[in-house]
């Protein structure tokens, strides 16, 4: 980035381990049994079949992309709305160019589980009620990170899969560059008045706090100067 006309909102990261397990488990949660994506069809063969795997994997992959972006729309309006990062967006030239960053979790793991059930057998442990929560290999099968195209495909696969989602956030707006006032980034807090913490006492608040309007900071901190560096008072004044 640019250093004083970019920004970057951060992305955290969507869990692909996970969601693989979401997926064989028609959106199960393997620890708890909770339904966390929507309800789909469960992988009911004992041995994991490979493409019945990728079919759902993908549907999943789908909902995550939906859920991830949205959840980094929300999250990053409320921080704007509350938290305003107002004195380091002041360093910043106007417009401001944002960009919004995403990212992937277990993606090696995911690599190396589809990897097993393609060139292996994986056996699905099942409690009473159908849950899958524990898998059995039989076979040999190549791991990622070990310059074997046939474990790293499937990785590059998984990020291609994955980034090349266009998810619509709905009623939020896409993160894009957007024109910012020259006066937004200092006077956003002091136009809204509302902004006072329910739980805070008013008296915690800064300026109430010190007693002195911004002017007599401003005066306060030039006369210091003067008494304490009279070469740079000078210097400035002229």
């Amino acid at each position: 980035m640019r250093v004083g006309k970019d920004m970057q909102f951060f992305g955290a990261r969507a869990n692909l381990a996970k969601a693989l397990l979401y997926a064989i488990n028609g959106g199960r949660d393997e620890m708890t049994g909770e339904q966390v994506a929507p309800a789909a069809a469960p992988v009911t063969a004992d041995v994991l079949d490979y493409d019945e795997v990728m079919a759902a994997y993908d549907r999943t992959l789908d909902w995550l992309a939906k859920t991830y972006v949205d959840a980094l729309n929300v999250i990053h309006y409320m921080h704007d709305k509350y938290a305003y990062e107002r004195l380091e967006m002041a360093l910043h030239d106007y417009p401001v160019h944002r960009f919004l960053a995403t990212g992937i979790a277990g993606l090696s793991v995911a690599a190396d589980s589809l990897s097993a059930i393609k060139s292996a057998q994986v056996k699905a442990m099942r409690d009473e009620t159908g849950l899958i929560v524990d898998y059995g290999i039989d076979g040999e099968f190549p791991t990622f990170g070990n310059n074997d195209d046939r474990a790293d495909a499937i990785a590059v696969d998984l990020v291609e899969r994955f980034m090349g989602q266009d998810p619509p956030a709905a009623g939020l707006p896409r993160r894009r560059a957007e024109p910012v006032g020259a006066d937004h980034h200092l006077e956003r807090r002091l136009r809204r008045p509302h902004r006072q913490h329910p739980r805070r006492p008013a008296s915690r608040r800064a300026v109430q706090r010190c007693g002195r309007s911004p002017s007599r900071r401003v005066a306060s901190t030039a006369a210091w100067v003067r008494r304490s560096r009279p070469s740079l008072a000078r210097r400035l004044e002229t």
